[in-house]
């Protein structure tokens, strides 16, 4: 007959649990030190070794994983738009070339005038509009646009507790046409848009993050941001939702073409513009490069430009730079009648009514 096992104390059959409770309220590093001390005890403690004890496991939990650079990305921009108070626009950052946009709320649609950019989206989601075709781009996507483009917008999903919040780097031409000539890229032979939109690469999040936090380094930007900007460009060139920006860099191509008289146009929206004009500087015949410019942006060179003429209008106005008629002029129209009928059908609105609603403002 086997001798009963001793009985322990109260305290002792009660410091298994005790310790394992000790434990779980303790901070992190005081547990993983107490559970070394525990297995020390057991191996080292004469009651202890006895095979009838048991003490209660002592867990330690496991470390928390470390952030993403997307994530620290995140928390970065969202503190500092808190701290400058962005409110839904485009914000220039201190850093050449570069912008961040903060909103806690969805919007309404928009008009707006895109330059050629890459916007890294953190947060929330956004959808745009060109010719009809609509592109949604949410968190952890890039989205390019290749040209000046004049499209409609409207975020889609903010919140305070996940605004939406995005990076935006306006492209340089010029430097995605040199980046290809020093390193010649593949053909692009698939269908490719003026607003494209992908996974963001950890490679190009790397880089955003990189040039956001010369934010906080002024001492570094002119030093950094020109070599990392050139990285970026080189990224997008070789990403998947930069077969437009492939086909733009390649000398001579259609899309370069198209590409200049886009950025001519809108440079010079206020003068008149004949479409056999535009069709020589690009070294076109007026059928070809009407079908280009089609083919490439989705509408006609007139149609393309009434619509910069009128964006800028609407901006003027809102501004509160100039009234109607002064707006009109500015912009290229001749006829302040064809402008406020023009201004009605795009923005389904009066340009007075944008003009006066300012002024109650």
């Amino acid at each position: 007959m086997l001798a009963p096992r001793p009985r322990l104390p109260p305290v002792m059959r009660k410091r298994g649990w005790v310790m394992g409770w000790l434990l779980s309220v303790l901070p992190p590093i005081w547990r993983r030190q107490g559970a070394r001390a525990c297995h020390i005890l057991r191996k080292t403690c004469p009651i202890l070794r006895k095979p009838h004890i048991r003490l209660a496991p002592c867990a330690v939990p496991p470390k928390a994983a470390p952030m993403t650079q997307s994530q620290i990305l995140t928390r970065d921009a969202r503190a500092y738009a808190l701290r400058e108070g962005l409110e839904y626009r485009p914000h220039p950052l201190p850093v050449d070339r570069l912008s961040l946009f903060y909103s806690e709320a969805p919007t309404e649609l928009s008009h707006v005038l895109y330059d050629p950019v890459f916007c890294l989206v953190l947060s929330g989601e956004k959808r745009a509009e060109f010719n009809g075709t609509p592109t949604i781009f949410g968190e952890g996507q890039g989205l390019v646009v290749s040209l000046d483009l004049p499209a409609q917008s409207w975020i889609t999903r903010a919140s305070p507790e996940v605004p939406y919040l995005a990076l935006a780097v306006r492209l340089d031409p010029a430097l995605l046409r040199e980046l290809a000539h020093a390193s010649p890229l593949p053909p692009e032979d698939q269908p490719v848009s003026v607003l494209a939109s992908a996974p963001a690469s950890a490679a190009l999040v790397d880089v955003c993050a990189r040039l956001f936090s010369l934010v906080g380094q002024p001492g570094a930007r002119d030093v950094l941001a020109p070599l990392w900007l050139r990285e970026l460009h080189y990224l997008l060139l070789t990403s998947p939702q930069g077969g437009m920006l492939r086909r733009m860099a390649q000398a001579g191509s259609h899309v370069a073409q198209i590409a200049g008289i886009t950025a001519h146009l809108r440079a010079h929206m206020d003068q008149p513009m004949r479409v056999e004009s535009l069709a020589r500087r690009a070294g076109m015949s007026a059928t070809v490069f009407h079908q280009q410019f089609r083919e490439i942006t989705g509408t006609t060179p007139v149609q393309f430009l009434k619509r910069l003429r009128l964006l800028e209008a609407q901006r003027l106005l809102r501004a509160g730079a100039t009234n109607v008629t002064q707006a009109a002029l500015r912009v290229g129209y001749e006829s302040p009648s064809q402008f406020s009928r023009d201004y009605r059908a795009m923005f389904g609105t009066a340009a007075r009514d944008d003009r006066m609603g300012l002024a109650a403002e």
